[in-house]
């Protein structure tokens, strides 16, 4: 239920969702609704004023006016490894404009009343406001609604390999010079990881510039990182001694109903 301003009510239709960025886009039907208009997220500056707007602890029960709190862009840029219940938040703006539980999908907007985005994270101890905030900012969620527009997004995709750490016999035996990155121990012959020629012996250093030391190192890139069908990685292969780069066109996951979320 969407509740305005002047008391208005309209039963709202979910359009789509995205549990991993935790989002959903909702649909009312209505006449000369006013909206706000999106900032470039992109340029929001640390120390600039914002305000956070909102429904903390159900304040709208007393009547249909919105909460607001002032503070500043306290940091940029702050991303999290992926949370217990799957929730990935990644370049989320940081402030200290009091945000409480109640407050998530309200708008963080900038002194001329533009959003720069969208409340939806706290750090607490109490479970009240420390002034650790975070907001998802709204070229993500602009990128996002049109996504969700279009049926939502796949990211049950496939790469076709297992790795394991490097022993200290086995780079010696493959004639590395280091003991860093993660050894390949199996490739599926049909798999994107075989088709960008990838092979059994080869050691993942890099997926997409982050460094691999250690094969749970490549796990936890690929958990944090919100990689769809569709997209392309390119993983820096030492093979024997030499680096080689190879991009994978990430593939629908075999079996899988290729279904999107939303």
């Amino acid at each position: 239920m969407v509740t305005t301003t002047e008391g208005h009510k309209y039963e709202a239709e979910v359009v789509g969702t995205d549990r991993l960025l935790d989002m959903a886009l909702l649909k009312i039907d209505g006449e000369s609704l006013p909206y706000i208009r999106w900032a470039n997220s992109e340029q929001v500056i640390v120390g600039e004023w914002v305000i956070a707007i909102g429904n903390p602890y159900g304040l709208f029960d007393v009547n249909d006016q919105p909460s607001v709190s002032v503070g500043v862009v306290s940091a940029v840029e702050r991303s999290f490894e992926r949370d217990g219940d799957g929730r990935l938040y990644t370049d989320m703006i940081q402030t200290d404009a009091a945000i409480n539980r109640g407050n998530s999908g309200g708008p963080l907007v900038n002194s001329e009343g533009l959003a720069i985005g969208m409340n939806t994270l706290i750090f607490t101890e109490t479970g009240g406001s420390v002034g650790v905030g975070f907001a998802i900012p709204a070229h993500r969620i602009i990128a996002a609604i049109d996504d969700l527009l279009r049926g939502g997004v796949n990211r049950d995709y496939w790469i076709g390999i297992r790795a394991t750490d490097l022993t200290g016999l086995m780079w010696r035996k493959l004639g590395l010079s280091q003991n860093r990155g993660a050894l390949v121990t199996w490739v599926d012959p049909d798999s994107p990881a075989a088709l960008s020629g990838i092979e059994v012996y080869d050691v993942i250093c890099e997926m997409n510039g982050y460094p691999i030391e250690t094969s749970d190192d490549a796990k936890q890139y690929l958990r944090n990182t919100d990689l769809r069908v569709g997209q392309s990685l390119t993983m820096s292969i030492n093979r024997r001694g030499t680096y080689h780069d190879f991009e994978l066109d990430l593939k629908p996951r075999p079996g899988s109903e290729n279904d999107t979320e939303g």
